[in-house]
């Protein structure tokens, strides 16, 4: 599959709050195209972040819909910082106006084929007063799909099969990894 750079991204750090400020070009994978248009999803996963609710050690996690979860607006958040604006002019919406969004399971079992594609990498650092230190993990990644039920979503696990029963939406240290429709 090709591959394009288009906007930049901050590296998390192995902690929060994240003080780093290296910045990444961002690198998509084109997994379809055609029509005008190609859908590209980022090659590394760009953070660790909650789908939904606050991390609460004995408390169950708070059903939610993609509409309504938190993932949503981080990357919205996201889209307006990532992108200069003429980058902008090239990304599309999707049909519920997102500029970038998650795979659907579905989406991720058609386009992605093999673990090339299903695995990816996330690159954290950390900086010290006299040193960077580059870290690089392949951790599991949030789908847009409901899990086994209205609390849970599924994810893409570390070796490339997607987990149907899903994962508690408020669990923490699942990456994020973005797909977007560009004007092709």
């Amino acid at each position: 599959m090709r591959t394009i750079t288009m906007g930049k991204y901050k590296l998390p750090g192995t902690s929060k709050p994240n003080n780093i400020k290296i910045f990444m070009g961002w690198e998509w994978i084109v997994i379809k195209e055609g029509g005008g248009k190609a859908l590209l999803l980022s090659r590394n996963i760009i953070d660790w972040e909650m789908y939904h609710g606050e991390n609460c050690l004995f408390e169950r996690a708070k059903p939610t819909t993609w509409e309504k979860c938190n993932l949503r607006g981080w990357m919205n958040d996201y889209y307006e910082k990532g992108f200069t604006e003429e980058e902008k002019a090239k990304i599309l919406t999707n049909e519920l106006g997102d500029h970038l969004f998650l795979l659907t399971a579905e989406e991720a079992d058609k386009y992605l084929r093999t673990n090339e594609y299903r695995v990816a990498e996330m690159i954290m650092a950390d900086e010290w007063e006299d040193y960077t230190e580059v870290f690089r993990e392949k951790p599991c990644w949030w789908l847009n799909t409901p899990g086994a039920d209205d609390c849970m979503q599924q994810v893409m696990d570390d070796h490339g099969e997607i987990l149907e029963d899903g994962i508690d939406n408020d669990a923490d240290e699942i990456g994020v990894r973005p797909a977007m429709w560009v004007k092709w």
